[in-house]
């Protein structure tokens, strides 16, 4: 395909390898010239393309049905119109004998309307047509101002450079965690352990180190399983608490914190450390359960999130 495209570079356009494309003016109006493979078979086609400033001009309807009377003057243009608000094509077919001569004469054609219809240039991003080039977007090609440019890099590199404060962020993870909790607790206190209540935790807990770390990272998300893990041993224990507090709270006269306080004394008794066991394993189960699909695709969409995107000038 270089070789193809290195035989019909038009003067004063510039030839891109890489990127399979070659770009340049006529009558100060950028285009872009790119050949493609038709399906899978080894027909080519060749287009131009141009971004310009129509949003703005009273003839717009004037230009576009000029621009369309391409496909009836010359059978070997397969198209001629607008792909977008103001991106504007011509298509023509692959014959490779022609293809110069044709490609060149369009671009002419191109231009010559341009200049009759008062018609420039103008950024794919916002409405400047000054200081206009084509960007590289992985392997998308753009006309963009400087200034849109400069934006579009410098957010680029914020992303990059962008870490989660891991303090902040584990402590949101366990504020979190304690909201979760409650509905653990709630529910324990009547005799039900449901994954919902696990998954509660988790949620909340992923959610307090993203809003409190600024933002969500792989070591986030293991920090927030075990944080969460942890905080469902919490809510056992402290569930056992309140259960003490009612069997015996009127009867030796014990306040909500002395109950709490006396968990450690009663888990040395055998029968209520099984108990305590088996609820924690359930719970476990039942939270890996519930929450295990929610985390595999917050770890895969902080993958996602740090895909690097490839951005240069033509």
């Amino acid at each position: 395909m270089n070789e193809d495209l290195f035989d019909l570079r038009l003067d004063g356009f510039v030839l891109n390898e890489d990127e399979k494309v070659m770009y340049g003016s006529r009558d100060g109006i950028l285009m872009l010239v790119e050949m493609f493979y038709v399906s899978l078979s080894k027909e080519t086609t060749h287009r131009i393309t141009a971004s310009l400033d129509l949003k703005h001009s009273a003839r717009k309807e004037e230009f576009l049905n000029k621009l369309r009377s391409l496909e009836e003057q010359y059978v070997y243009v397969n198209y001629a119109g607008c792909i977008s608000d103001n991106l504007v094509a011509i298509v023509i077919d692959g014959d490779k004998n022609q293809a110069k001569v044709r490609l060149e004469y369009l671009v002419h054609e191109l231009a010559t309307l341009c200049k009759d219809y008062e018609i420039l240039n103008k950024c794919e991003v916002c409405d400047a047509n000054e200081s206009v080039e084509y960007i590289c977007i992985d392997k998308e090609k753009k006309l963009m101002c400087s200034n849109c440019y400069s934006r579009l890099t410098n957010s680029l590199n914020d992303v990059r450079t962008q870490k989660d404060i891991f303090i902040l962020g584990v402590i949101g993870a366990i504020l979190g965690a304690l909201l979760g909790s409650i509905l653990w607790i709630l529910l324990d206190q009547v005799g039900f352990i449901a994954g919902i209540a696990g998954y509660a935790i988790v949620f909340c807990c992923v959610k307090g180190y993203d809003l409190f770390g600024r933002i969500l990272t792989k070591r986030g998300i293991v920090i927030s399983v075990l944080v969460s893990l942890i905080m469902i041993l919490f809510a056992d224990c402290f569930s056992l608490g309140i259960t003490i507090y009612r069997e015996l709270g009127e009867q030796y006269n014990i306040t909500i914190i002395d109950a709490l306080l006396s968990v450690p004394y009663f888990l040395t008794e055998g029968e209520i450390l099984r108990n305590l066991l088996l609820n924690l394993a359930i719970g476990y189960v039942f939270a890996i359960w519930a929450s295990g699909s929610f985390i595999k695709e917050l770890w895969h969409a902080v993958d996602k999130t740090y895909v690097p995107i490839k951005i240069k000038k033509l």
